[in-house]
């Protein structure tokens, strides 16, 4: 039993490894270097360890406590140091390690359908359209915690439901220890605990007929004790997350103008939502609920399965109201939707007929709709990151041939993150004349307000004028975070195209 048991394992991980590594290699997402969003941090770090010999515990004690200013995410920074510490700023080699991150959170999302009761080819449905949609950003994207945050999750309640069945200790406590390490990870996942709880008490429920007798759970019941556990460890988290956070976490939107206002910023929020990237859940889910609707009287007996699910997808949609459950922030409440949709009702007594073809006819053209977003957002991820180590490497090269003190100025005011990419990748490479435009004060400084380690690379606020500068690095009209023009006249600039970025370049 015990083999046959590895060799599945064995057998879906590397399905697995295909699936999610084809798709980095065909789009090209692999190799594709350094983008705007979050990259700039590899780059930050690598210049802390390299440029500046920064101690590791420093950089590690640096990166968590710059983090408490808004945010609870110390292991997320410690892992993320790391990972710099042994790969440099290999974005192959970061992308290799996500990538192997996803392929187990779909394998272990395939052993949860098993253990939940699903055959084979429900459960790798499952776990498929847990991940595959616009979602899976967060493996190709080398910033987002939702990749392994979601692994941590996924192994917690793997470990959780064979606690329920063999009710070993061992199995418990590695499933309360991963549910600690989630919630440090990112603390976002901390609203999951209270599912956590419910499924055991569900699960309880279910298979102990004492408690069935008498509605309550004994004292000296195994499941208590981990319910209690699990009710502690979030308790506790969010006692560390006020003691630890300096700022203040709000999902409520700033929007002048009173109460009407700020629904109806909530209720752009949700068309958003639903007109984007939660579409084809949409459209596909009232296709499969105007089904489920034709089995009235065997759905009301599935109302504990239905709260179960809304206590697992409903706190993402709170917790996102103000920006919206968008992209990698649908991570982890695809894994509900799948859930429900593609493990209970399939298994359910009174899913026969040709009623439920359609049903599932819904679930394959929505796996292949979300397949279709991949191709697009996996493909577009790969041009624009290539396009901007491109042009990055382009300034390198252009101001080694010229053998002088070239000067470059990004354009991408107010969007600071590209101009801490472009910083601190040409830093890493002792490039370091790298000034910015501001747009709300018309300055050419090397200075701007959100750069943390200004006071390691060296701090000078003071402007210059524009015909000193040489190279201008600016989006063009390809790139998403093309924002027009910004006011500069590059008439007397040469233009040189990398994708979506261009290097203007002084004429003589």
């Amino acid at each position: 039993m015990r083999k046959r048991k590895m060799a599945e394992f064995t057998i879906c991980f590397i399905i697995s490894l295909l699936v999610v590594f084809g798709i980095m290699i065909i789009k090209g997402t692999i190799d594709s270097g350094f983008h705007y969003v979050d990259d700039h941090e590899f780059a930050e770090m690598q210049y802390l360890l390299s440029n500046k010999n920064f101690p590791l515990s420093k950089v590690i004690y640096s990166w968590c406590t710059n983090d408490f200013a808004l945010r609870f995410r110390p292991l997320y920074y410690f892992f993320r140091v790391l990972l710099v510490y042994f790969f440099g700023i290999n974005t192959v080699a970061i992308s290799i390690v996500r990538g192997i991150v996803a392929s187990l959170t779909l394998t272990i999302l395939y052993l949860i359908g098993k253990e939940l009761g699903a055959n084979s080819y429900y459960s790798y449905l499952f776990a498929l359209l847990s991940i595959i949609g616009y979602q899976m950003a967060a493996v190709w994207k080398m910033g987002p915690q939702e990749n392994f945050g979601t692994l941590l999750l996924v192994i917690a309640f793997y470990l959780e439901l064979k606690f329920l069945k063999k009710r070993t200790l061992l199995y418990s406590c590695f499933s309360a220890f991963f549910v600690i390490i989630m919630g440090f990870y990112k603390e976002s996942y901390i609203v999951t605990i209270p599912f956590l709880i419910l499924y055991a008490l569900y699960f309880e429920y279910n298979h102990n007929v004492s408690m069935k007798k008498e509605k309550k759970l004994s004292i000296d019941s195994p499941c208590l004790k981990f319910v209690i556990a699990l009710f502690i460890i979030m308790i506790m988290q969010i006692i560390l997350i006020k003691v630890f956070v300096r700022g203040q976490y709000s999902n409520l939107a700033n929007v002048e103008g009173g109460i009407i206002n700020i629904i109806r910023h909530y209720l752009e929020v949700i068309k958003t939502e639903f007109t984007t990237d939660l579409k084809w859940y949409l459209r596909f889910g009232m296709v499969m609920i105007a089904v489920l609707l034709t089995f009235w009287e065997d759905m009301k007996k599935l109302w504990k399965e239905i709260l179960l699910t809304l206590s697992f997808i409903l706190p993402q949609f709170v917790l996102y109201a103000n920006s919206g459950l968008l992209e990698r922030y649908i991570l982890p409440a695809s894994i509900g939707f799948a859930a429900f949709f593609v493990i209970v009702i399939p298994k359910a007594s009174f899913f026969h007929g040709k009623r439920c073809y359609l049903y599932k006819l819904s679930l394959i053209l929505l796996l292949l709709a979300h397949l279709h977003c991949v191709d697009i957002e996996a493909g577009y991820f790969a041009y624009s990151g290539k396009s901007l180590t491109s042009v990055m490497n382009g300034v390198l090269e252009y101001s080694g041939k010229k053998n002088s003190k070239v000067k470059v100025m990004t354009l991408f005011s107010p969007d600071e993150e590209g101009n801490l990419t472009i910083k601190y990748y040409l830093a890493c490479h002792g490039f370091d004349s790298v000034y910015y435009y501001h747009e709300d004060t018309n300055e050419i400084t090397k200075s701007f307000k959100y750069d943390e380690y200004s006071y390691a690379s060296g701090e000078d606020t003071s402007p210059i004028p524009f015909e000193d500068i040489d190279i201008v690095v600016v989006a063009n009209e390809d790139d998403r975070h093309y924002g027009g023009d910004k006011g500069v006249d590059l008439s007397e600039f040469s233009e040189k195209r990398y994708g979506s970025m261009s290097m203007y370049v002084r004429n003589n």
